[in-house]
């Protein structure tokens, strides 16, 4: 394999989800490699009694050229994992997916071609849901993942380095970006209640990389049943209000101006919200469920200065403090 062509690393955090990583794994393992010098695929298992073993035991990669690249990180925090992940990648780009995600066989070759072709030091694809029956197949809209492009598919975050739709799944990094935010770039502080993925990338945003959508790389995401409801949904985007803020006035430079711009944007968009839901009402129309979104999204917003919840499941056990206990390059079976 010719030594100029550049070395893709896969990072993927997983916490007690054997049966979705499985099939992650599986759509990594056939990956076409054409314009790659090889694939490394770095799994940090986040779990304190290492949950991810069986899996990592059974791995079938029959293709030399990509490896996998166990590492263990028994903080149960995903900020913690994310930076061990980093930490381990020895590619020249790095991509982020989430253990419950699956690929087509040409992803691979497709976001690092978008981001050598392009310029980019970051690429951004869309995740296309999957609702496990019986959840709600309406909702798939809403997971739905996106982001906003112009015609020549570059995209531009807000003043606030915020991307709409942006989360740290399904994206590339070229390796001098996704280490330019310092030694832990994800916040562990985030790293329980979410919003770790917002916080690094409004500080990559800082740094001004070229940033585009690649429509062709697009990753399917599984949602289980339980989380396929209007309720669950709706909890999920109070608590993305939550992290928004609470990310925002970690990176504000006043703190009392960051407090007076996020409340007065939000209390006005429940208002609008709440007028648009008066209007459903009077008029006999059930009401809307992008209505409910905003309050709920501009809610949590409002309630910055509450206790974080929890989504990145926490041990009853204490957790060890060692930073990574174990980091290990494994080659693919067969190789």
């Amino acid at each position: 394999m010719p030594q100029d062509l550049p070395l893709l690393s896969v990072v993927i955090c997983t916490y007690r989800r054997q049966r979705l990583l499985v099939d992650c794994l599986e759509g990594l393992a056939v990956q076409e490699i054409d314009g790659l010098r090889g694939i490394e695929i770095v799994l940090v298992d986040n779990c304190p009694a290492r949950s991810a073993q069986p899996v990592i035991a059974s791995v079938n990669l029959p293709n030399p050229a990509i490896m996998l690249v166990p590492v263990h990180e028994p903080r149960t925090n995903v900020a913690h994992a994310r930076n061990a992940g980093l930490a381990a990648a020895k590619g020249d780009y790095i991509a982020f997916i989430d253990d419950d995600n699956r690929v087509p066989v040409d992803w691979a070759r497709t976001i690092v071609a978008a981001a050598r072709g392009r310029g980019a030091g970051v690429v951004l694809a869309p995740i296309v849901p999957e609702i496990e029956p019986p959840g709600d197949p309406a909702l798939a809209v809403w997971f739905t993942r996106d982001v906003a492009a112009g015609p020549d598919g570059l995209v531009t975050p807000r003043r606030d380095g915020y991307i709409p739709g942006f989360r740290t799944c399904n994206v590339l990094l070229r390796r001098d970006v996704a280490l330019a935010v310092g030694p832990e770039p994800f916040d562990p502080v985030f790293g329980l209640s979410g919003g770790e993925d917002i916080d690094y990338f409004m500080r990559i945003s800082g740094i001004g990389p070229r940033v585009v959508r690649c429509a062709e790389a697009v990753a399917h995401e599984l949602v289980p049943a339980g989380k396929a409801t209007r309720e669950a949904f709706l909890k999920r985007e109070y608590q993305g209000g939550r992290n928004y803020a609470r990310v925002l006035l970690k990176n504000r430079r006043s703190r009392v101006l960051a407090i007076a711009d996020i409340s007065m944007r939000a209390a006005v968009r429940v208002g609008l919200c709440a007028i648009g839901a008066a209007v459903d009402i009077v008029r006999g129309r059930p009401l809307a469920f992008e209505r409910r979104v905003g309050i709920a999204q501009s809610l949590g917003k409002l309630a910055w200065a509450g206790s974080p919840g929890l989504w990145w499941r926490v041990e009853e056990q204490a957790v060890p403090t060692a930073r990574v206990a174990e980091s290990g390059r494994r080659p693919a079976s067969g190789a």
